[in-house]
């Protein structure tokens, strides 16, 4: 190996450019270079605009000096890597079946194929699979129309459903559609999570989905916490946890809940106690009493209510009520009841399975032991009057 690079190295006099226009030639077609060195740059050479020009005399030279050519990314793979988002690109197949973008397989084979990356109409593909992997679409399933069709009426309601059955996706839906009705006056969402990793989340997923819309995001970790009120006017959706807006409410920043006109509840079986959310539904009783008519449509997401901590029906009852009624909701809730057939197919359901007992041979030695308790305690029982006095002469002496 080393000989045939030595042979090589004395046959070739000048070393060729690293341009890509500048293709690596054997010693013989660099003689042209040798004479003048004003004509190094590639003036007796053909120039070329694609490294498959001269792919036969590339492959014989790495041949020769035994050298693997690597393979260069695929338009599809340039695309994929230059996706920034945080949120999976197969978020919505896993959550909500199917995908509305299909990779190429790439199927080329060596440098002959790979030429488009180095010329004007590589740059263009790329434009145009990013912005088709951008544009994002969804279609809600049977079930999760259902689950919204309260909601898309104008109510208020709690939209209740399995985990996994994708109901943050129905929220999107309802948002897209009360956003797009906005004709005289513009509508404003507000999306609460309780923690700032899932609002994080939704925040990613309204801006992939519903681009064509301006998405806040506002965390505890920055200053936009302090300045809700100027965000509002330039945004169509924000997204914070429920505290921010109490604090807003609280200190004066955002003079009422009528600046929206959408408030999204995530997980809202928290309104309970002295929690964030049951302090914001307060204040909406409290606007709605003072006669505020223009009052913001609450829409809340839970998997389940629960009970609290009742022991009965009726205080299970109770409780559900309660929440319903902090968040300004007529029950039924909303829950699927035509489409159960396709919504049994995404409920995670839980295998039963009965295990039976081992029933225990008798143990001679426990029956020993505690017949000998029992006699003991029996003993001491019979004791306890002459155990006592002995007990008081000795507080007495002390």
């Amino acid at each position: 190996m080393c000989l045939i690079i030595y042979e090589l190295l004395d046959q070739v006099d000048a070393e060729p450019d690293n341009d890509l226009n500048c293709p690596p030639e054997t010693a013989r077609s660099l003689g042209a270079f040798k004479d003048d060195e004003s004509s190094y740059k590639c003036q007796d050479t053909k120039a070329i605009t694609s490294i498959a020009d001269d792919t036969k005399a590339l492959n014989d030279n790495l041949k020769v000096l035994n050298i693997k050519p690597e393979r260069n990314k695929s338009v599809d793979d340039v695309a994929h890597d230059s996706d920034e988002d945080s949120v999976d690109s197969n978020e919505w197949d896993s959550e909500n079946g199917g995908s509305d973008f299909e990779e190429n397989d790439d199927n080329q084979e060596g440098f002959e194929n790979k030429e488009t990356l180095y010329t004007r109409e590589a740059t263009g593909a790329l434009t145009k699979g990013l912005n088709k992997r951008n544009e994002r679409t969804y279609e809600p399933r049977d079930y999760q129309l259902e689950l919204a069709e309260k909601a898309l009426r104008g109510q208020n309601t709690i939209i209740c459903a399995e985990t996994g059955t994708g109901k943050t996706w129905v929220a999107l839906y309802v948002i897209d559609k009360h956003l797009s009705q906005a004709s005289k006056s513009p509508k404003k969402v507000a999306f609460m999570a309780r923690t700032g990793v899932l609002i994080k989340q939704q925040s990613n997923r309204f801006k992939k989905y519903l681009p064509h819309y301006n998405t806040k995001l506002i965390t505890g970790d920055d200053e936009d916490t302090r300045m809700v009120d100027a965000f509002i006017p330039t945004n169509d959706i924000i997204c914070f946890t429920p505290q921010i807006l109490v604090n807003s409410l609280d200190s004066g920043n955002i003079s009422s809940l009528s600046q929206f006109s959408l408030l999204v509840f995530d997980e809202c079986h928290h309104t309970r106690g002295d929690e964030p959310y049951a302090r914001l539904a307060r204040k909406y009783l409290v606007e709605k009493a003072n006669g505020q008519k223009e009052l913001p449509q609450i829409v809340g997401l839970t998997a389940s209510i629960g009970v609290g901590k009742s022991r009965t029906v009726e205080d299970a009852v109770e409780h559900i009520l309660r929440v319903c009624s902090s968040l300004d909701v007529r029950p039924p809730l909303s829950t699927v009841e035509r489409c159960r057939e396709s919504f049994k197919k995404w409920v995670n359901t839980p295998e039963e399975e009965t295990i039976k007992m081992i029933v225990k041979n008798p143990d001679p030695c426990k029956d020993i032991i505690l017949e000998a308790m029992e006699d003991a305690e029996k003993l001491l029982e019979g004791r306890k009057p002459f155990l006592c006095s002995f007990n008081e002469c000795a507080i007495r002496r002390n």
